[in-house]
């Protein structure tokens, strides 16, 4: 142990091992040293390892643990409500769209909106009204060229005949 150092040695005392912590006191300019046998310091050593295991479960257990259930739940309850928010127009625009398909052209969809979905129910609309017009245009343009009283008009086969 030298003046003015701080350090941890070995030393042998009568056929023992012991060890010598050493520091120096800047108040007074003497050092203090610590002598003690390993065995007792391992012994520390292992009693505080312990102590921090045991502390580590403990906060596990009753904070981290029920801090991530309810964040699990947390995320699980948004995941559910964004998928609902997402899925509902989805099965709007399906079923208007099967609708569309049975000749039902009165179906209202959804309103557009700036997403994806918006932009598809956009397009759905714009869709369903292009074939109401070219519909509507092929119907007037049959009973423009249709003329009653004809063979076929007056067999039944004609659908668009009002006479």
């Amino acid at each position: 142990m030298k003046a003015g150092e701080t350090g941890l040695e070995r030393l042998e005392l009568g056929g023992k091992q012991l060890l010598i912590a050493f520091s120096p006191l800047t108040t007074t300019g003497w050092s203090l040293g610590s002598i003690v046998e390993p065995t007792l310091v391992l012994a520390s050593v292992e009693r505080l390892q312990n102590e921090l295991a045991t502390d580590a479960r403990n906060l596990l257990v009753t904070r981290m643990l029920p801090a991530t259930v309810v964040l699990a739940i947390i995320v699980v309850v948004i995941g559910l409500i964004l998928t609902n928010r997402w899925l509902k127009p989805i099965q709007y625009l399906a079923t208007a769209a099967r609708k569309i398909a049975e000749g039902q052209y009165d179906v209202d969809l959804p309103p557009s909106t700036e997403d994806e979905i918006g932009v598809l129910s956009g397009a759905f609309k714009s869709m369903k009204e292009a074939i109401q017009s070219t519909l509507i245009h092929w119907n007037n343009a049959l009973l423009s060229h249709h003329t009653v009283g004809t063979a076929d008009c007056s067999a039944g086969g004609c659908r668009g005949c009002r006479s």
